[in-house]
């Protein structure tokens, strides 16, 4: 049985700020998918979101010092630290990934799993396998205190490209279920890749997703999937990210919802569009107080 691992309280002091990347639903990718592997039949619930290129995301993120996700920032490093350091925002861990397993912390009630998922382009591959176990990675020279962070690594992909993201209520061979993130403000988290790329982070409720059997999965496209979403560019050094739900917003491609429903969240994605894909992802957390 896993470790039950508690809060982690810090000020924050370097916050990456981004603008919202707008990335237009394909149709490679509309149907059920079916992965065999360990997580059985959870693997069926697995979707993905597809977008167009030709469009360039914007993110201004200031270097920060490579650290845990509880240790301090660096106050000055992005001219804001007097202000978040004053807000005293607190951190609540989803996953350090230290335990080298595909489990996310037990905190708060969830039960989840990492997961992986690509566009399945014709000869593409990507590690971890979708449905297979997804394990941890070892950080080269470490990160600060860290040692291990979720990766994903692939080439061939045509469409959407790939991801990996966490299912923050569900077990291997069970359905995923919806988690009640209302008391939290968003996420933050660290992130590298092997060259500069544009990221999509995706947040699946119960409206946009079918799970949820509020959206029309449609044949042609158009029904479900438009998940609300932030973009960022995520470099070859490791820095820290923050997305804010107040900021999350539906691309449009799909059918349109007032507000993103965090008292039903399905689980949060990592996604990168391109053909090849080598992204990093460490120490996530949610965040339970206003950061401004």
């Amino acid at each position: 049985q896993r470790t039950e691992r508690w809060l982690a309280t810090m000020s924050l002091g370097t916050i990456a700020a981004c603008s919202v990347y707008e990335m237009p639903q394909g149709t490679s990718d509309r149907g059920p998918v079916s992965e065999a592997g360990d997580l059985g039949a959870a693997g069926d619930a697995i979707r993905s979101t597809d977008f167009e290129a030709g469009q360039s995301p914007l993110v201004i993120a200031d270097d920060a010092p490579k650290g845990r996700a509880d240790m301090p920032m660096d106050d000055a490093s992005n001219g804001r630290g007097d202000e978040l350091a004053d807000a005293g925002n607190s951190l609540e861990l989803i996953d350090d990934m230290e335990d080298d397993d595909e489990w996310i912390a037990t905190n708060s009630d969830r039960v989840g799993v990492w997961v992986t998922q690509n566009d399945k382009s014709a000869g593409a591959t990507q590690l971890p396998a979708p449905g297979a176990k997804f394990m941890m990675t070892e950080i080269p020279g470490g990160r600060g205190g860290s040692k291990y962070a979720a990766r994903t690594t692939g080439s061939g992909f045509l469409g959407w490209g790939a991801r990996l993201g966490m299912w923050l209520d569900a077990t291997p061979g069970f359905a995923k279920k919806t988690y009640d993130a209302s008391r939290f403000l968003g996420i933050v988290f660290w992130a590298r890749a092997d060259r500069t790329v544009a990221a999509n982070v995706t947040f699946p409720d119960r409206d946009t997703d079918v799970e949820g059997g509020i959206c029309t999965d449609l044949p042609a496209g158009g029904g479900c999937w438009d998940h609300f979403a932030k973009s960022i560019i995520v470099t070859s050094a490791w820095k820290r990210y923050q997305v804010d739900f107040a900021d999350l917003e539906q691309a449009g491609t799909g059918m349109r919802y007032p507000r993103f429903l965090a008292e039903q969240l399905f689980e949060i994605n990592f996604e990168v569009k391109s053909a090849v894909v080598d992204i990093w992802i460490d120490d996530v957390s949610f965040v339970a107080r206003a950061f401004h």
